[in-house]
Formats: C-alpha cells, structure tokens, sequence
C-alpha cells in the first residue's frame, strides 16, 4: 500500500487503488470463510475414575462437617418504610424545583447596569477600530488605500 501511495501524484489518484486493494483482499477473504472446512467439536473428556488423596479426604470430611453447621437465618420482620408523597406510587419523582430567578429590584438594576456596560465597551472598541483605521500604515497593511 506504502508503494501505491508513494507513486500516486494526488490523493485522488490514489483512491480508487486502494478501494481496488480493499475489494480484492474482502472477496479472498470471503472466499477463505466460504470454502473452508468446518471445525471438528472437541471431544468432551472423559473421567474413568476418581482418584481420592489424603488432602482430598480431609477436604470431603471438613465439608460434611461444614454443611452439618450451616443453617438458614430466620427471617426478620421489616419495618414499612415511609415515602415523601412526591415521589408517586410507582416511580420515584423528584420534589418539584422553585424558579431560583426572581425578578426584585436588585436583579433589576443588575441587568440594566450589565447591559450598560457592555454597550460601553463595544463603544470604545469601534472607537479604537476607527482610529486604527485612519492610520495610513494600517491601511496599507489591510490594503485599503491605494499605492
């Protein structure tokens, strides 16, 4: 692939061998799943005797004498349990939110003092655009006047 690239003068070119490359290397491997043979089951295996050891006796003994002790616990009585009425019957509900913005005075003043003070500094930012405007050497450079 590395040599078909490197001989391709344009990305374009070089396209429609690697689409040909990818279509060849899908059909053989198409061809290889299609004609292959079918993996033989593996033999189950097959256990003629249990061989005990002495640890294994042990093992068995402690286990008889572990299932003997083993009980069930009796079974504790619950107490019901107590939902807020929000939360509905089948699923839980969230409490319903308060709006947080309240329209006092305050926040009033706040939003007119904010928007004043943005319409200050675009202002002052198209004042300083003009005047870099008026500068011949930056007019030059944004060729906005003539030679």
């Amino acid at each position: 692939m590395m040599r078909a690239m490197a001989r391709s003068p344009t990305p374009a070119a070089f396209l429609p061998k690697f689409l040909g490359a990818v279509v060849v290397a899908g059909s053989l491997a198409g061809m290889l799943l299609h004609f292959s043979p079918e993996p033989a089951a593996p033999a189950a295996p097959t256990y003629d005797k249990v061989i005990h050891t002495k640890l294994s006796m042990r093992v068995n003994e402690k286990l008889k004498e572990h299932k003997a002790l083993m009980r069930r616990e009796e079974v504790q009585e619950k107490a019901p349990v107590v939902h807020p009425a929000h939360w509905g019957q089948v699923l839980r509900r969230e409490a319903p939110v308060e709006p947080m913005i309240q329209f006092t005075p305050r926040a009033i003043m706040l939003c007119l003092v904010s928007i004043m003070a943005v319409a200050g500094f675009a202002r002052q930012a198209l004042s300083a655009g003009t005047e870099l405007m008026g500068v011949s050497a930056a007019q030059k450079m944004l060729s906005m006047k003539g030679k």
